[in-house]
C-alpha cells in the first residue's frame, strides 16, 4: 500500500509486466482474433493506467485475485504488488516471492462472463 499512496502523491506512475499463465495462453488463442485484438489492447491500456482502478477484486477462496471486464469477457489477474502486500503470494497462487516482482501481473485465465468462476 505505502507504494500505491506514494504514486498517488508524487502522480508517479508504475510500470507493470505483463505474465501470462499456460492456462490463459490456450484460453487466449481459442478467442476468435477481432475479440483478442480488443482484449489485447485492453489488457495493454491497462497497465499503462492503474490497473487497481481498472480491475475489482475478488472474495473468498479467490482472495488475491483480481477480475477485469472487457465485453462479454472476463479476466482472472493478479497483482504481485497487492498479494506481495497482504503476505499471501504463495499461497494463493503457487509462486515464490522470489519469481516475482512487485510490478508484475500475472494473467490467469480467461472466459465468458457467466462460465468464468
Amino acid at each position: 500500500m505505502y507504494i500505491a499512496r506514494l504514486r498517488r502523491t508524487c502522480h508517479l506512475r508504475l510500470t507493470y509486466r505483463l505474465l501470462k499463465t499456460k492456462r490463459f495462453k490456450k484460453d487466449f488463442k481459442l478467442l476468435d482474433k477481432p475479440i483478442a485484438e480488443r482484449i489485447d489492447k485492453a489488457l495493454d491500456d491497462l497497465i499503462i493506467g492503474n490497473p487497481y482502478k481498472e480491475t475489482g477484486p475478488l472474495q473468498g477462496p479467490f482472495r488475491c485475485k483480481r477480475k477485469f471486464r472487457k465485453g462479454k469477457y472476463r479476466v482472472i489477474l493478479t497483482i504481485c504488488e497487492e498479494c506481495m502486500n497482504k503476505g499471501d503470494c504463495r499461497i494463493v497462487n503457487g509462486c515464490q516471492g522470489s519469481k516475482h516482482s512487485r510490478n508484475d501481473i500475472i494473467l490467469l485465465w480467461i472466459d465468458l462472463r457467466e462460465d468464468v468462476y
